[in-house]
């Protein structure tokens, strides 16, 4: 694959098998406050309410639409952290591509 190649793929949390990975991923990002886990769930505040992950499932009290975005966002966040790690493990580097934290460049070390 030439390397100006930009692949594109779905996140699926109900996929998501290492839940440490995803608690870490949340951690990380400033957009999830209070971010804890239990069990196999992982909860965090996101505009003054509770959200938990469970089953790949996002339970909450706060509206459709808003819940819709932060699954949006919570799939991001977990999309940027699995590419760190993998980068991370086969000696790339990581480039921030500016204020939109989801624009990066991988660089060969």
């Amino acid at each position: 694959m030439p390397c100006w190649t930009v692949q594109t793929n779905t996140v699926e949390l109900s996929n998501v098998t290492d839940i440490d990975v995803l608690h870490d991923a949340l951690k990380a990002d400033d957009m999830f406050g209070s971010v804890g886990r239990s069990g196999g769930v992982v909860g965090f505040t996101k505009g003054g309410y509770r959200v938990a992950l469970r089953n790949g499932r996002a339970e909450s009290l706060m509206p459709t639409a808003a819940l819709e975005k932060t699954v949006g966002e919570v799939k991001q966040a977990y999309s940027r952290h699995v590419v760190e790690l993998a980068a991370k493990r086969f000696g790339w580097a990581v480039k921030k591509g500016g204020a939109d934290r989801n624009r990066f460049a991988l660089v060969k070390r």
